[in-house]
């Protein structure tokens, strides 16, 4: 029994890494000058109080009240804890954001390198608390559409790099200038029960992470202007071993995505209860009211995409509920990179989706050049479109060294589901309609260069469906 008792304890020990951490003592920014008046820059007295934290380890409590801050270092063993009331707001001033020297190469390097709270190669670091980060993201608006030169001078409000055992929990995070939030190559990655609210600029993604491995996600609520909840690969490292639980995802432009930079690839991924609904904010920077897409899975820059389960899925407003796509864009993580090969795509489990979009666009899963997608199944898939019409009956021209997107093929040849360039494909269980009293005049699904290994069960406006009059399409 005692046996048993120490093996308990050791287990315990080993799964709160971060709880172990927060025991040590506490550290009031305000005991080293911070003052909460809403206008005094207090960077270097919060800094002073974590690089203290980090001797031991221990709590940097930001407490009730109004903190302007630039650039804060986040060290090993420190958690910044936000008490309830309190607020760590942003300098309106460039000059606060100093840029960061990122070890590590990367797609973007030249102009990911600012942020309001930064950390690389920190171990054992936590963000909690009720209070409220934000970045007041409206001072730093673009002052040209040009690409890069627009991405410049934007500070995120988190970037980690590279950061092991790390916490992010319950915190609210509000307006960054451009993505809220950017985990890269990290591991044993937590964020939990956090609210992202993410409309006071361009980019404004709200949940970034890029070649993270062992990353649990749960109840999260974001709602973004840009992609909501994103998953990357700026570089070789893969995101892999993900899970995602009860999340709430709002986004004019793609809920939940996977791309669109591939280079290291996405496997394993595990997400279950998402819902998808239209966003809170009315006027959209990029994509559309309601939403550009639902489910968004991406390999255009080479990587490999293998092993990702997407179960109890409820969308509600974009205008593609699902987009599968292998382009090849082949854009090189790095300018001393040569151009990646096209990437792949298999092994993709749909379960239980209900998807209701408030347009006609349908949703699709394709190949392009001479890729193919492998093994894909889905089964519970329950999806009602408004009623439109197709320019064509089958996608010759594939576009496949453009920007991905749901919408990038306007009305597809399905009011279902489009199949292009897939083998071994599973469907299950679907059921595909339109609303309101205009006669749809396409067909639930269309296909071309498609191999099935399991039909059952498809319904088109009601009717259970012959797979054998099924329309394949011959394209070219």
């Amino acid at each position: 029994m005692r046996c048993l008792f120490i093996l308990v304890g050791l287990l315990m020990t080993m799964s709160l890494p971060h709880v172990l951490a927060q025991k040590g003592k506490v550290y009031d920014i305000r005991n080293y000058g911070a003052v909460a008046d809403s206008f005094t820059v207090n960077t270097r007295f919060i800094q002073q109080a974590i690089d203290e934290a980090s001797k031991n380890g221990g709590r940097v409590l930001v407490p009730q009240g109004t903190f302007v801050t630039g650039t804060l270092i986040l060290k090993s063993g420190v958690e910044l804890h936000l008490e309830k009331g309190a607020l760590l707001l942003g300098s309106s001033s460039l000059d606060d954001y100093p840029p960061q020297q990122i070890t590590r190469d990367f797609y973007g390097k030249e102009w990911k390198n600012k942020a309001l709270i930064f950390a690389q190669k920190q171990s054992n670091i936590s963000i909690t608390g009720l209070g409220t980060i934000d970045g007041r993201g409206h001072f730093f608006w673009p002052s040209t559409d040009q690409k890069p030169d627009r991405y410049f001078n934007r500070p995120y409000v988190l970037f980690l790099v590279e950061c092991k055992q790390v916490t992010v929990k319950d915190i609210r995070l509000r307006n960054s200038a451009y993505w809220m939030q950017h985990y890269m190559a990290c591991s044993r990655l937590r964020i939990e029960g956090i609210h992202v609210y993410n409309h006071a600029n361009q980019n404004n993604d709200g949940l970034d992470v890029d070649g993270c491995e062992d990353v649990l996600i749960r109840d999260v609520e974001i709602d973004s202007d840009d992609d909501a909840l994103c998953f990357k690969s700026l570089s070789p490292s893969p995101c892999k071993h993900i899970r995602v639980r009860r999340v709430t995802l709002s986004s004019h432009c793609n809920a939940f995505k996977l791309g669109t930079e591939s280079t290291g690839g996405f496997l394993n991924f595990n997400v279950r209860k998402v819902e998808i609904k239209p966003s809170r904010d009315t006027i959209p920077h990029f994509g559309s009211r309601n939403g550009d897409g639902g489910i968004a899975l991406q390999i255009v820059d080479g990587g490999i995409m293998r092993d990702i389960r997407l179960h109890d899925f409820n969308i509600k407003g974009p205008r593609s509920p699902l987009s599968v796509r292998l382009g090849n864009r082949a854009r090189p993580y790095s300018a001393s990179q040569p151009s990646p090969q096209q990437g792949s795509i298999e092994q993709i489990r749909l379960k239980r989706i209900k998807a209701v979009s408030y347009d006609s666009l349908g949703s699709y899963i394709m190949a392009t050049e001479q890729g193919r997608i492998n093994d894909i199944e889905i089964n519970h898939f329950e999806q009602e479109i408004r009623p439109g019409s197709a320019a064509v009956e089958c996608i010759e021209e594939e576009k496949s060294t453009a920007y991905p997107e749901g919408k990038m093929h306007g009305s597809l040849p399905a009011f279902g589901l489009y199949v292009h360039k897939v083998d071994q494909l599973s469907l299950r269980n679907c059921r595909f309609s339109t609303t309101g009293k205009v006669m749809e005049q396409r067909k639930p699904i269309v296909y071309f260069q498609t191999s099935f290994r399991s039909i059952k069960k498809l319904y088109g406006q009601g009717k259970l469906l012959d797979a054998k009059l099924w329309p394949a399409c011959k394209g070219r």
